[in-house]
C-alpha cells in the first residue's frame, strides 16, 4: 500500500515533523529502542516508566495544533492509532509506576520498621552491655573480697598451727611433769609405807617384850598370896589387856595398812593425781577442737583456691 503524496517537499507518514516535534516510527513498539527514544527526548521518568507529564508538556510545547497546508490527499488514520497506542503504553506505564511507588512505599514502611527494630536492639544491647559491665563489676568486687578473706585465713590458720604447736609443747611439758610427779610420790609412798612397816614391827615386838615382862611378874606373883601382890597382879592383869587390846588394834592396822596399802596421804595424792589428769584432758580436748578448726580452715583454703582458678579463667575467657 502506498502512501498518499501531499505538496512537493512532503513525505510519507512513517516519520511526520509537525513543528520540530518527531513521532516515533508506526512499526515500533515500547522496547528498549523506544525507551531510548523516550530518554533522548527527555521523556522518561525516575525508574523505568514513563511520566506522561513529561510527555504532554514536551508535547505541547512542541506539537502546534493549528492549520497547516493540507496535503493535496487526505491523512490516513495511522497517527491516531499511533497515539491511541502510546497512550495505551503511557498508562500501562503510569500503573507501572504506581505500582512501583506503591512498592516505594512499602520498602519505605518495612525500612522505618527495621530502623525501629535497630534502635530497640541498639538498646536492648547498650542495656545487656550496662548489666554485664555490672555483672563484671559486681564478680571484681566478690574476687577481691575473696582474695582478701583468703590472705586473712591464711594468717589465721598460721596463728593457730602456732598455737596447736605451743599446745602440744606444754602438753608434752606437762606429761614429762605428770610422769615425774606420780615417780616422787610413787617413791615416796613406798619409802612411808616401809617405814609404817618398821614402825609398826617395833611396836609390835616392844608389846610382846612388855607382855612377856608382865607374864614373868604376874608368875612372881602368884608364888605369894599375900593382899598386896593379889592387887598388883589384878592391876597387871588389867594393864594387860589394854595393852593386849592395843596390839590386837596396831595389828589389825597393820594388816589393813598391808592388804590395802593405804596411808594418809593416799587421799590427798590421789585428788591431785585425778585434777592433774582432768587438766590433761582439758588440754586434749583443746587440741582436738583445735585440729577440728585447723580441718576446717584447710577446707576453705581448697574452696578458695578452687574459686581463685575459676575467676582467672575468666578473666582469661
Amino acid at each position: 500500500m502506498t502512501s498518499p503524496r501531499g505538496h512537493s517537499g512532503s513525505r510519507a507518514l512513517g516519520s511526520i515533523k509537525l513543528k520540530g516535534t518527531v513521532f516515533p516510527p508506526l512499526a515500533r513498539t515500547v522496547n528498549d529502542s523506544s525507551r531510548q527514544y523516550f530518554v533522548e527526548h527527555q521523556l522518561m521518568v525516575q525508574g523505568d516508566s514513563m511520566g506522561l507529564s513529561g510527555f504532554v508538556s514536551k508535547s505541547s510545547e512542541r506539537v502546534d495544533l493549528s492549520p497547516t497546508k493540507s496535503p493535496s490527499r487526505p491523512v490516513t488514520s495511522r497517527p491516531d492509532a499511533v497515539s491511541l497506542k502510546l497512550a495505551e503504553e503511557v498508562k500501562e506505564m503510569q500503573n507501572k509506576e504506581k505500582q512501583y511507588k506503591n512498592k516505594i512505599q512499602s520498602l519505605q514502611k518495612v525500612i522505618e520498621q527495621l530502623k525501629q527494630d535497630v534502635k530497640i536492639r541498639d538498646s536492648d544491647l547498650a542495656a545487656i552491655n550496662q548489666k554485664l559491665q555490672e555483672i563484671e563489676e559486681h564478680y571484681k568486687v566478690l574476687y577481691n573480697d575473696e582474695c582478701s578473706s583468703h590472705t586473712e585465713t591464711k594468717s589465721k590458720l598460721k596463728v593457730v598451727s602456732d598455737e596447736l604447736e605451743e599446745k602440744n609443747e606444754l602438753v608434752e611439758e606437762l606429761k614429762r611433769k605428770h610422769e615425774e610427779s606420780m615417780q616422787e610420790v610413787k617413791n615416796r609412798y613406798e619409802t612411808q609405807v616401809k617405814q609404817l612397816e618398821d614402825d609398826m614391827k617395833r611396836e609390835i615386838t616392844e608389846r610382846d617384850d612388855k607382855i612377856e615382862k608382865m607374864k614373868k611378874q604376874m608368875a612372881n606373883f602368884l608364888k605369894d598370896n599375900s593382899w598386896e601382890r593379889q592387887q598388883q597382879l589384878e592391876e597387871l592383869t588389867k594393864e594387860l589387856g589394854k595393852v593386849s587390846e592395843e596390839a590386837i588394834d596396831l595389828k589389825a592396822k597393820l594388816k589393813s595398812l598391808m592388804k590395802n596399802k593405804k596411808c594418809e596421804n593416799c587421799d590427798h595424792l590421789k585428788n591431785d593425781i585425778r585434777k592433774r589428769d582432768q587438766k590433761i584432758s582439758e588440754n586434749e580436748a583443746t587440741i582436738k577442737e583445735l585440729m577440728v578448726l585447723c580441718q576446717k580452715f584447710e577446707t576453705q583454703l581448697k574452696q578458695q583456691a578452687i574459686l581463685q582458678e575459676c575467676a582467672e579463667m575468666l578473666d582469661k575467657a
